[in-house]
């Protein structure tokens, strides 16, 4: 196995995921919390195992000899794509509070799914909004996460 620059890479992530997961371990759990499904070490530990998996898929895959992308496929992107999602994300993050969770994350994925090149708008409208009511009733139905929406407040769905 040749030390290539990939794999110099991958040996630090696979570092820094270990650290991360030895880090996930010293969280405190609420008193009784112990025997719970979800933890507030469960997210940490589960990124800690992906990311040692897929350090560990970098170091033992093949190595291109010449990884570097051409100037000419790098003008090809699509930059203003790139440049509108970026604005979109950012837009999201100023949004979110004032219109809440729902709004926001709908019409943001409505918006992005455009961007990406989606014209069907049933496609559109059956993807974002019930994909969106779907997660938040998992996050405040499930697992107890309460998120403030002034939206759903006023049509009296939550409190």
């Amino acid at each position: 196995m040749l030390l290539h620059r990939d794999r110099v890479w991958a040996l630090i992530f696979l570092a820094l995921s270990i650290a991360y997961g030895v880090e996930a371990q010293q969280i405190e759990l609420y008193f009784g919390g112990e025997d719970e499904a979800f933890t507030a070490r469960t997210f940490p530990t589960a990124l800690a195992w992906t990311g040692g998996i897929v350090s560990f898929l970098l170091l033992v895959s093949p190595v291109d000899p010449d990884p570097r992308p051409r100037l000419r496929e790098i003008l090809n992107y699509d930059w203003l794509r790139v440049a509108a999602l970026l604005l979109l994300m950012i837009a999201y993050g100023l949004t979110i509070q004032r219109f809440g969770f729902f709004l926001s994350t709908s019409f943001f994925l409505l918006a992005g799914y455009l961007l990406l090149g989606e014209r069907r708008p049933w496609m559109l409208f059956l993807v974002s909004f019930p994909l969106v009511a779907v997660f938040q009733f998992l996050l405040q139905g499930l697992l107890g996460i309460y998120l403030a929406d002034p939206f759903l407040a006023r049509l009296g769905i939550t409190g």
